[in-house]
């Protein structure tokens, strides 16, 4: 895909050739455009030697489900919306044990035991996370199961990105250029954790179409708690900063699809 005017390619993996406010044929807006092109654009010379992460199988059970956990004695502060202790405030170092579970016919998201999400009832936008460094990595992977899926978008939006006029100005785009449709959500191939503070961490997800598609991605999300939850926070640009990366040296291996 070629954005209009620009004649040479940017030939790095993963290389985001979308100039601001642009959009494609075959896509509505321009922070789904965002998401979408970097995958058009890619280097095909990428390693397809690389070891895989084990992967927990998608669970066939019942949506519906509450992941137990206990709020006694918890600090009002760091209070969760659906009663999740904090638990360990280390952050994780390895993959995450979890079970996939299907919250719509098109999006699966990763449930870690007492990590959450808490809330993931058929239909609904699955939220509620522990306030600690392992649930704002979970939090970070099912926003971008949800958002690269583009289903119930305005829902997403409102349930899983922070309040505020970045917030307000996405939702505008959605309602200007979104025409309801949906695709296949990315896979999370592994992450990053930087603590800023015990209410602001910086998750970096590596992400691809597929796990068979070698050509990797990573998006920087700021997750910030708020109302008793971690939120993603919205940019102030049309960028996401996400980058096109050569292999997933640097990142800890864990495989949501």
């Amino acid at each position: 895909m070629v954005v209009q005017g620009q004649e040479n390619r940017d030939e790095r993996p993963g290389a985001e050739l979308l100039s601001s406010r642009s959009f494609v044929v075959g896509m509505v807006f321009v922070v789904v455009v965002a998401l979408m092109a970097v995958w058009l654009v890619v280097d095909s010379a990428v390693d397809q030697g690389r070891d895989e992460s084990v992967e927990a199988p998608a669970s066939n059970s019942p949506a519906d489900r509450e992941v137990a956990a206990s709020a006694a004695g918890e600090d009002p502060s760091a209070s969760s919306v659906c009663g999740l202790s904090p638990g360990e405030q280390a952050p994780p170092s390895g993959p995450l044990p979890m079970e996939v579970v299907s919250v719509t016919d098109t999006v699966s998201v990763p449930v870690v035991e007492g990590v959450g999400p808490g809330r993931v009832t058929n239909g609904q936008v699955s939220h509620c996370f522990a306030h600690s460094p392992t649930g704002a990595v979970v939090a970070a992977a099912n926003f971008l199961r949800w958002f690269s899926a583009q289903e119930r978008l305005p829902d997403v939006v409102e349930t899983l990105v922070a309040p505020g006029t970045d917030r307000d100005r996405l939702l505008e785009q959605i309602e200007l250029g979104w025409d309801g449709g949906t695709t296949r959500p990315f896979a999370v191939m592994g992450y990053k954790v930087e603590v800023r503070r015990d209410d602001e961490v910086l998750v970096t997800m590596l992400t691809s179409t597929s796990v068979e598609d070698r050509r990797l991605v990573s998006w920087p999300l700021v997750m910030v708690w708020q109302d008793g939850d971690w939120k993603v926070q919205a940019p102030s640009t049309d960028s996401w900063g996400q980058e096109g990366q050569e292999s997933d040296a640097g990142f800890t291996p864990w495989v949501v699809r």
